[in-house]
């Protein structure tokens, strides 16, 4: 039991470093501070499964290299089937490659997988050993106080996050427009008027956009 509260703790930790990391490059990008990520709170589920998974999977002790591969294709397949299903489930694309090279439908490219590649290598070698050295100097009273804690803090907010995007998606359903580009201009000025909690997804995910019809389909 106690083994598994540590690895929910290493799932928040790179949960949250990629949200810090997703902040830094919206900074570098759009030159502004933008709270990305699906949940309201400062964590990005994805970057959570996926160090968590690579921590699991693969020892400290193992290459370099065959680290990087199974990084890259683990990015590779996490990042494409996570946008599909959330594109089919809500009808928005929260992430889009479209416009950088070598990308694949828009939901990976060749720039990113590098990136986490490496951000792999270091992920196995470097902090999942100190995470656990750390963990491991806290007392487990301690411990399952902070992971009760931080899980009913998750619960919430994937709650309210699922609120949010369960209204995106009737929004979406509402506009009958053909043409993507409309369609996300009206569905931001809708989502613009309904609230605060709506206007902070809206600048989290400025570029995002409703996935196209298909010809006969019914928003």
């Amino acid at each position: 039991m106690e083994k598994l509260v540590v690895w929910f703790l290493i799932f928040m930790a790179y949960a949250f470093l990629g949200w810090v990391i997703e902040v830094i490059n919206g900074i570098v990008l759009r030159r502004k501070a933008v709270n990305r990520g699906f949940l309201v709170g400062p964590i990005c589920p994805i970057w959570g499964v996926g160090g968590l998974l690579l921590s699991l999977l693969l020892p400290a002790n193992e290459h370099a290299l065959a680290t990087f591969c199974v990084a890259f294709v683990g990015a590779a397949i996490l990042e494409y089937i996570t946008s599909y299903v959330m594109e089919k489930l809500f009808r928005v694309r929260w992430w889009d490659y479209s416009e950088r090279p070598m990308n694949l439908n828009g939901r990976i490219c060749l720039e990113a997988l590098v990136a986490f590649g490496f951000i792999g290598v270091f992920i196995v070698k470097i902090f999942t050993p100190a995470l656990i050295e750390f963990y491991d100097s806290i007392p487990t009273f301690v411990i399952y106080i902070i992971a009760g804690g931080l899980f009913t803090v998750l619960l919430i907010d994937v709650g309210v996050s699922l609120w949010l995007v369960l209204g995106v998606r009737v929004t979406v359903g509402t506009v009958q427009k053909d043409a993507t580009s409309e369609i996300s201009e009206r569905v931001h000025e809708i989502l613009t008027g309904k609230g605060r909690l709506n206007r902070r997804l809206i600048k989290a995910f400025p570029n995002q956009s409703p996935s196209e019809k298909r010809p006969g389909q019914k928003h």
